[in-house]
Parts: C-alpha cells; sequence; structure tokens
C-alpha cells in the first residue's frame, strides 16, 4: 500500500503518539502500534488499535476535571 496523503512511500510498521482534544481536556497516547508512511509520517491505525484508542480515551475523559493527561497504549 502507498501512503494516500504523500503517494510517495509505503507505510512500515512502527510506533505513534496522537493527541486528542476535548472541550477542556486534552490526552496524548504514547507508543500507538501503526504503519507509518517514511516519507511524510502519516499514520495508519488497525481497527483492534482504533477501537483500543477510543476505550483509553474515554477513560480518560471519564476522570472528573481531567485538563491534561498522558497515557500509554496498552493492549486489551
Amino acid at each position: 500500500m502507498i501512503c494516500v496523503f504523500c503517494k510517495r512511500a509505503e507505510p512500515t510498521s512502527g510506533t505513534t503518539s496522537m493527541t486528542y482534544e476535548r472541550g477542556e481536556a486534552v490526552i496524548v497516547v504514547k507508543k500507538i502500534p501503526a504503519l507509518i508512511c517514511p516519507a511524510c509520517g502519516e499514520a495508519y491505525f488497525d481497527e483492534t488499535t482504533s477501537s483500543r484508542l477510543d476505550v483509553i480515551v474515554g477513560e480518560a475523559l471519564r476522570g472528573s476535571g481531567v485538563r491534561f493527561e498522558l497515557r500509554e497504549y496498552v493492549a486489551a
């Protein structure tokens, strides 16, 4: 598969970080497994990883008064 954004390279296995902003809260999740384009850095997640990210971010947002939280990806 060629990167759909830059169309210059084939993504390879690696890890990345993502920042999610919901209202006043900022959640950063690190060490997420992904396919990453070596040319532009675009990250691609499989369905399992995407679902797990939804759970991680949801758990962080349920904490009362969370303004900023740093989490590390851990497979379910």
